[in-house]
């Protein structure tokens, strides 16, 4: 009921949120990983890291992005929970319809919450805890409401995306529960997310130069 009693009527707010967060139309969007690597590259040229830096960050993006998402769709199909739209149709009113459309595969947990949640950490490890931020992912686009939004911290970005993003809570395809694990970043990160062995990046390109002379 939670979920029905949202959507009439959904608030503009949570429209723009939404909409801005559809990073699954096909022909239309970014996917969800093309959107945190937009989201990598805004935040590598708002910052001063070194060019190695630059480099480790997206790899650590792109690695933890792939593990997390095998782990999400393993659980998906783990937990098989019906998703909101079948339960309504099903129960309460069987002429309503999502925001977005409906994705062939089980709700809990969400992909596009476990995916931010992981990005944002690696993020976080690079840039810090604060980094006022404004994603323009999708700036100038007029088929869907696009407009920048701004952000205090990746934390905040990443919670966004879980708790309101188009496949969560305001268009309905998700129920309340279906990404608890994700609504914060992991604080246990994987050693990938550190620097290799635990030392600098340069570190292995100054001891092969010592080595050779």
């Amino acid at each position: 009921m939670e979920i029905y009693a949202m959507s009439k009527p959904l608030s503009d707010e949570h429209r723009w949120i939404a909409e801005f967060w559809s990073d699954d139309v096909p022909g239309l969007t970014v996917s969800p990983m093309g959107r945190w690597i937009s989201i990598t590259t805004q935040a590598v040229a708002q910052s001063e890291l070194p060019f190695p830096q630059v480099l480790e960050l997206y790899l650590k993006t792109a690695i933890a992005s792939s593990d997390v998402m095998v782990l999400c769709w393993k659980n998906k199909y783990q937990y098989n929970l019906e998703r909101p739209e079948s339960y309504i149709k099903r129960l309460i009113n069987p002429v309503w319809t999502p925001l977005h459309d409906t994705p062939p595969f089980p709700s809990y947990p969400s992909g596009h919450a476990a995916m931010g949640a992981t990005a944002a950490e690696v993020l976080r490890t690079f840039l810090g805890d604060t980094f006022p931020f404004t994603d323009r992912t999708h700036e100038g686009r007029t088929e869907f409401a696009g407009r920048p939004r701004s952000f205090r911290s990746f934390q905040e970005i990443a919670q966004e995306n879980a708790l309101y993003g188009p496949t969560r809570n305001p268009p309905t395809r998700h129920p309340p529960t279906r990404n608890p694990p994700t609504r914060n970043p992991p604080t246990n990160k994987p050693s990938y997310l550190s620097p290799l062995n635990g030392q600098h990046p340069n570190s292995y390109r100054r001891r092969r130069t010592h080595h050779r002379g």
